[in-house]
Parts: structure tokens; C-alpha cells; sequence
């Protein structure tokens, strides 16, 4: 009789911060609605995916590709920042998310969708095109079609002949 578990993959530290902020701000845009926390948990988060330079193995680890691919766990934290994305280019949130990052006085709301799309990217996480497409409509909505150009293109090109779009 063979003996086959399944083992999880070992979340680095870093993963499994990342995981548990995206989480956390999942949860204050979805259900809390409370915008100061989802705010405070937006940098929070932007915090923990700008320090994956400082886990990272450099650029030339050759492994890199096939971990993000049998990694489970990383994909489901890409799919989290895909729906935090796709909840907080919704106009009513991205309005009083706008409100709270004015009150803050830290930065723009700009500033603050480009900075966490960025780190996103950065950290290496592959995105939802939803998410990608909620962005560039956001872009859009705030006349800055550069931006929102920068984001479709991020889409796969087979996928704009599929009925979604």
C-alpha cells in the first residue's frame, strides 16, 4: 500500500504575510466597509509586497518560475489581490477610499491605486485580467487613459476575443 499525502508547500515568512494582509484587507473592503482599516490594511499591505526585494533570491534564481507555477497557495493570494483590486475600483468604494486617503494627507487617491497596483506587480503576483480590466477602468473614470492603456495591456490578447470582454 503506497503512501500518498499530499503535502502543502512551506510558505516562506514572507508569503505568509502576504497572504494573511491580503486577507485582512479583503476582509475590512468586503466586509467590514469600515474605509480607515481598509486604508491602514491597503498599506499594510503595499508595505509587506514592497519588501519581497529584501526576501527575494535575485534576479537569476532559476527556479523562480517553476515555484510561482506548483505554488497553490501563491496563487491563491494573486487571486485575493485580484478581487482586493476589483473591489476598490468599484465607484462607490474607490469614492470613499478617495475621501479617506484625502483626510489621511499621506498621498493622492491616485497615488495610492498606483502604488498598490505596483507592488502587486513587483511582488511578482499574476493578476486576474478583471483585475487588470478594473484598473484600466478606473484610469478611465479618472482621465488618466496613459495609465489605463498600461493596464489592458497587461491582459492577455487571446482573452479580448472571449465574450467576458
Amino acid at each position: 500500500m503506497d503512501d500518498k499525502r499530499v503535502v502543502a508547500p512551506i510558505l516562506s515568512s514572507w508569503e505568509a504575510a502576504s497572504q494573511r494582509v491580503a486577507t485582512l484587507t479583503l476582509q475590512c473592503l468586503s466586509k467590514d466597509k469600515d474605509m480607515e482599516m481598509s486604508y491602514v490594511s491597503i498599506l499594510s499591505a503595499m508595505t509587506v509586497l514592497q519588501s519581497k526585494e529584501d526576501q527575494s533570491h535575485g534576479p537569476d534564481d532559476p527556479l523562480q518560475h517553476v515555484n510561482r507555477e506548483l505554488s497553490d497557495p501563491r496563487r491563491e493570494t494573486a487571486k485575493m489581490y485580484s478581487r482586493i483590486l476589483k473591489i476598490m475600483c468599484r465607484s462607490s468604494v474607490a469614492d470613499e477610499l478617495g475621501k479617506e486617503t484625502l483626510r489621511q494627507g499621506i498621498m493622492s487617491p491616485e497615488g495610492l491605486y498606483t502604488q498598490f497596483y505596483g507592488s502587486i506587480q513587483q511582488a511578482a503576483y499574476d493578476l486576474e485580467d478583471g483585475a487588470h480590466l478594473a484598473m484600466a477602468q478606473y484610469w478611465a473614470e479618472h482621465r488618466k487613459i496613459d495609465e489605463a492603456q498600461d493596464c489592458l495591456a497587461r491582459i492577455d490578447q487571446a482573452a479580448w476575443t472571449g465574450p467576458i470582454y
